[in-house]
């Protein structure tokens, strides 16, 4: 899987757990944009910021990533 790949689908799985809780971006703790950026695969982040918005998600970090 390429890393454009990979950064896309765990976008997808951010925006649907996102969604499902019905949470705005701005809930997750970042700016819009970042979040934005992150959703859409644009952002590649750090692991800290995986926590926490795996925290305000209620899940855990390896939920937002691809297998």
């Amino acid at each position: 899987m390429s890393d454009e790949t990979y950064l896309a689908e765990m976008g997808t799985r951010i925006w649907a757990l996102r969604k499902k809780k019905k949470l705005r971006q701005d809930q997750l703790g970042f700016a819009r944009s970042q979040i934005s950026s992150i959703e859409s695969g644009d952002r590649n982040c750090c692991i800290l910021t995986l926590k926490r918005i795996a925290e305000k998600l209620g899940c855990q970090v390896v939920d937002l990533l691809p297998y």
